[in-house]
């Protein structure tokens, strides 16, 4: 864009923003088709136009005050422009903020009074390292812009009253912002807006009947569609890719959802880059239960980041014979985002029912067999899943001393241990 400017100055020729927008995001993809899905791409051309678009007619909106000189109104003006440029650039970008990190904030208001002005500096010391590469002082200097652009960024980015965690927004939500920020645009355009006002006054009563009738029409189909589907719903079973241990998610015919297990790997956040995005993606910010068949790290640890941002009505777990450190840290982190979560422990014999139509029956572990060898992944919670004429059995990392016990238990009754499908204990092999 800064190149088609230039060649626009030297040819004498006036420039148009939109059509440099659009030819370099052109050259772009002709380039890399690819880049049209790339977040950084998305970002870059999505922000720019909405400066372009907005920028102008917030300041016209916003002006009103009489010029003063005084520091405290040129300070108040630069933060309003800094602001209204900030707001204008995030005004098209929210949804792909959105479906990219679930995450919905306004830290960048704040942040970007600091920024900008190192950004401008940073910006300005960059052109002369271009000429000037071998002056250690200018990259020292330089550094250091970096890393207090770094700072705020990470500053402003941990608070969390300015931040707000939201589902993914499907194609119709998608298109009904972006049909609400053109009309945005409308209204704030001197221009249109006398055009709109007009339009409004002359079929009040018309467009008025035509916006009832969409919000009308929009809950309905809504409503019945969701009836349908829930209607010749069945019991959905997925199994999560966590790279190390369990995770089983499970959608019921009454819609009841349920996470069994929640993976874990040292050094890498399971529930933050994996099960977080798979909920948040499927509009899922609350879970009926969370079912751990033990605790060890590579079936828990997923759940601890995953607490802060989804609501768990009942986590259940199986009987603890010690207070075991991961347990303990999982009481700790329910306490510490003040989670509802009601804890619920059992053991063989027990049933529990998810809905009317789907329930567990557990098989182990037995209150008055604890098995000493390998404790946790022998002690481990071992049910049964059953809706309808299907069942499924869960089985955690029970090893060979839990399933010769299993079966002894209930060899006079081997009927219970039938089931469709097995979640095979990999520890077995």
């Amino acid at each position: 864009m800064s190149v088609l400017i230039i060649i626009s100055k030297l040819t004498y020729r006036k420039s148009n923003v939109y059509y440099n927008l659009c030819f370099s995001s052109f050259i772009l993809l002709i380039i890399n088709p690819y880049y049209l899905v790339d977040l950084g791409f998305l970002l870059s051309f999505l922000a720019t136009l909405g400066i372009l678009l907005f920028v102008n007619h917030l300041e016209d909106f916003f002006s009103h005050q009489k010029e003063n000189k005084s520091f405290l109104k040129k300070f108040l003006n630069y933060t309003k422009e800094v602001m209204i440029v900030s707001l204008s650039a995030n005004l098209m970008i929210i949804p792909v903020i959105i479906n990219s990190s679930n995450l919905l904030s306004f830290n960048f208001l704040f942040s970007n009074l600091i920024i900008s002005p190192v950004m401008f500096l940073l910006e300005f010391l960059g052109i002369i390292f271009i000429f000037l590469p071998n002056i250690k002082i200018l990259n020292f200097i330089i550094k250091i812009f970096i890393n207090i652009i770094n700072f705020v960024a990470t500053f402003f980015s941990k608070i969390k009253f300015t931040s707000y965690t939201i589902c993914s927004l499907n194609l119709f939500q998608i298109i009904l912002y972006y049909t609400f920020l053109g009309f945005l645009y409308l209204v704030l355009s001197k221009k249109w807006r006398e055009y709109l006002k007009k339009i409004f006054i002359r079929f009040k009563k018309v467009l008025l009947k035509i916006v009832f009738s969409l919000i009308v029409v929009s809950i309905l189909v809504n409503v019945f569609y969701d009836f349908s589907i829930r209607k010749n719903a069945g019991l959905k079973i997925c199994f999560l890719d966590v790279s190390q241990g369990d995770c089983t998610f499970l959608i019921t015919k009454e819609n009841k959802k349920i996470l069994i297990d929640t993976g874990g790997i040292e050094n890498y956040d399971i529930g933050e880059n994996v099960l977080k995005p798979y909920l948040l993606k499927r509009k899922i910010k609350k879970l009926d239960f969370l079912i751990f068949s033990h605790l060890d790290y590579d079936h828990c640890g997923g759940s601890i980041s995953l607490l802060e941002y989804i609501d768990i009505k009942y986590i259940i777990l199986p009987i603890q014979f010690e207070e075991y450190d991961n347990y303990k840290a999982l009481i700790n982190k329910i306490k510490e985002v003040k989670s509802k979560a009601k804890i619920i422990f059992l053991s063989k014999g027990d049933i529990l029912f998810l809905d009317k139509y789907t329930y567990i029956n557990v098989l182990w572990p037995y209150r008055g067999k604890k098995i000493a060898e390998n404790e946790i992944n022998n002690n481990a919670l071992v049910f049964k899943l059953n809706f309808k004429d299907f069942s499924m059995i869960f089985t955690g990392d029970i090893e060979k001393e839990a399933e010769e016990q299993i079966l002894e238990e209930y060899k006079n009754n081997k009927k219970i241990l039938e089931s469709d499908i097995l979640k095979v204990a990999h520890h077995r092999f």
